[in-house]
């Protein structure tokens, strides 16, 4: 998950401004960098934009960027940690974030799929990672109404979103939030005055960073108060900043959508002997939906669908977890289901991993579990980097095999 940043500061000292501002942009980067390792921006109106394929955590004379690039507020900076845009992860300057067109200056936190495969085709978009497509088809859509051009330009794509933005045309900063990547912010104040605010992605990181910076700006004679209630923005929203009275305000709604994936329960295959959430689609109704209480059933369901999991693996981590089963389970094993272990499968999933597992299941026509154990893999399929699943894809035979025995056949064969 990259990181987002946004500040605002207003002293009534320009250049004390600035020096709180650097102080500020160095302590979160870095705190957002110990996770999200491949690379970092930054965009100031005075300076423009620089970047680097580095992480903030590395970069030997970041004090020393920050002290010639960082001139006026609002700043918005971006801490990338790659994902995969077509089969393929790039850890470059050119993909750090953020992106400039003529209209716009864009950096992105999560992952976006175009609806359209085809686009890949498109010389325009050749080599470029997700958010660089974005930014470009919100530049064709952008003519006169900022609004409009980015809810038309999210209907071309699948996948969860946040935004930050600098419209060049009309010379404002927008922030947008889907459902699924957070953005939270935070007031800040001294005894006597509103500082401004900050946003960020990470709430403990934006809380770990006040504590660092309100240190470094008492070398400036400056006292903070303690920081404000941390708020998390509203989802699924569009703010432009008010830089009159130092704030977001709201604007509109924008709507975020997955990539429906149709999903059946197992059934009986006379080639394959196993159940499988990627055959041919039939129709059935997921036994969770029965067995589990009506609270639970609808979320639960969805978080299946959504990270292409099947009932036999909501099973088989209900009984690595809490050593209960579907049918067996409680409540309690529920909520810690949803509360602890859900949102670490949720960070890790990618289109792409699934998309390798599915093509290792397909060779292997063996009960999953033992696919796990024989190349050594985490589970579930997610929770193992794409190259180590890419890997073994890549050491599967041609042809169809039938058990592990066969696997091992085949492999000494070759």
């Amino acid at each position: 998950m990259c990181q987002l940043t946004f500040i605002s500061l207003n002293t009534d000292n320009i250049e004390l401004t600035r020096r709180l501002l650097k102080y500020m942009i160095y302590t979160q980067s870095y705190l957002n960098s110990l996770e999200n390792p491949d690379g970092f921006g930054f965009y100031d109106l005075g300076t423009g934009i620089w970047k680097t394929q580095l992480s903030p955590k590395i970069i030997l004379n970041l004090g020393g960027v920050l002290n010639s690039h960082i001139t006026f507020s609002p700043i918005m900076s971006h801490v990338r940690k790659a994902t995969f845009t077509n089969n393929v992860k790039t850890v470059e300057e050119q993909t750090s974030h953020p992106f400039e067109t003529s209209k716009i200056i864009l950096a992105h936190n999560g992952y976006l799929e175009p609806r359209d495969d085809k686009i890949f085709q498109e010389k325009e978009y050749k080599d470029c990672i997700d958010s660089e497509i974005f930014t470009k088809v919100l530049t064709k859509n952008y003519e006169s109404d900022f609004k409009k051009a980015i809810e038309n330009s999210l209907k071309e794509f699948y996948g969860k979103f946040a935004f930050m933005i600098y419209d060049k045309i009309n010379a404002n900063h927008y922030i947008a939030r889907g459902t699924t990547a957070t953005l939270y912010s935070a007031r800040i104040k001294s005894p006597t005055q509103d500082l401004g605010f900050i946003v960020n992605t990470n709430m403990e990181d934006l809380r770990k960073g006040f504590l660092f910076y309100s240190n470094l700006f008492q070398l400036e004679d400056v006292k903070l108060d303690k920081i404000s209630e941390i708020k998390e923005l509203d989802k699924n929203s569009l703010f432009i900043f008010n830089a009159e009275k130092n704030q977001l305000d709201k604007i509109g709604d924008l709507k975020e959508e997955l990539k429906p994936v149709k999903v059946t329960t197992g059934y009986y295959n006379p080639r394959s002997n196993f159940e499988h959430n990627w055959r041919t689609p039939i129709q059935s109704t997921l036994p969770i939906v029965k067995t589990v209480e009506n609270k639970y059933a609808e979320q639960v369901a969805l978080f299946l669908v959504g990270n292409k999991l099947t009932e036999m693996d909501l099973d088989n981590l209900l009984f690595k977890c809490c050593g209960s089963t579907i049918l067996s389970c409680t409540q309690e094993d529920l909520e810690l289901l949803i509360s602890y272990i859900f949102p670490i499968i949720f960070k890790e999933f990618h289109v792409n991993k699934a998309r390798e597992w599915k093509n290792i299941c397909f060779k292997i026509v063996t009960n999953e579990l033992e696919i796990y154990s024989y190349f050594g893999l985490n589970y579930p399929y997610m929770l193992n980097d794409i190259t180590v699943l890419r890997a073994v894809r890549k050491s599967l035979p041609d042809k169809m095999v039938f058990s592990l025995k066969d696997l091992e056949k085949n492999i000494v064969e070759q």
